[in-house]
């Protein structure tokens, strides 16, 4: 039978126990949000790296920005007349905005992924191949097209050819020509909206790519964690 002192030192010792499984168990949650948080800022870095240079939207084949659809029939025409080189150079000057406002997503990326809760984490790790890119997507997308708007604009600005693109997609528009549900396509929210869905779908890559094969990660505590949820 336990005197009284033993009683107390076996309650203490419990205690004592129960707060270090706590605190592991924290531990364990702390770097698992931690580990995500890396992976989405490798990811981050990578994207901008790639999409935010000269070259990094017209020179690749997967996300440079053609014209809307809806402006493939002036576009074939002014070709047909010999003004090919013009439809060239505004489709360059539209990929040219998305590059240039590709690295102002930078500060807010970071910021969303920051704000990343534990609870956040666990659900996201255990989720499918792209669920972080589509939290930070949904946590950053709007703030982002407000960054980059002005920016597009202000790439854009004074160029006639712009004025000539807002003019036939607003005719198009008028026209009924295929837009979809969708907004205005002026030029600079089009070259917005396909920035973003270019930055969104290489970071969605790079997550993917990185569950799949965790060896590739930089960082122990980013292949740790990819290690212990990968499915």
């Amino acid at each position: 039978m336990l005197t009284k002192l033993g009683k107390s030192s076996a309650a203490f010792l419990l205690v004592l126990l129960c707060s270090q499984a706590l605190a592991a168990t924290a531990l364990t949650g702390k770097q698992a949000a931690d580990g995500l948080k890396a992976l989405l800022e490798q990811g981050s870095e990578l994207a901008i790296s790639q999409l935010g240079q000269s070259g990094g939207f017209s020179q690749n084949a997967k996300w440079r920005i053609p014209l809307p659809k809806a402006l493939d029939k002036p576009a074939k025409l002014m070709r047909n007349l010999g003004q090919g080189a013009m439809v060239d150079e505004l489709e360059n000057n539209l990929n040219s905005a998305a590059e240039q406002a590709i690295p102002h997503a930078r500060e807010l990326l970071v910021n969303s992924i920051r704000q990343m809760t534990l609870q956040d984490a666990s659900q996201i790790l255990s989720s499918h191949p792209t669920a972080a890119t589509e939290y930070l997507s949904r946590t950053s997308r709007e703030q982002l097209r407000e960054r980059f708007l002005p920016i597009v604009k202000q790439t854009t600005a004074g160029s006639p050819l712009i004025s000539q693109y807002n003019q036939l997609a607003g005719q198009a528009s008028g026209l009924g020509l295929g837009l979809g549900k969708k907004q205005s396509l002026s030029a600079e929210d089009y070259v917005t909206d396909k920035a973003l869905d270019a930055l969104f779908g290489v970071l969605g890559e790079q997550e993917a790519s990185l569950r799949a094969n965790p060896a590739k990660a930089t960082g122990s505590l980013l292949k740790g964690v990819l290690e212990a949820f990968r499915k």
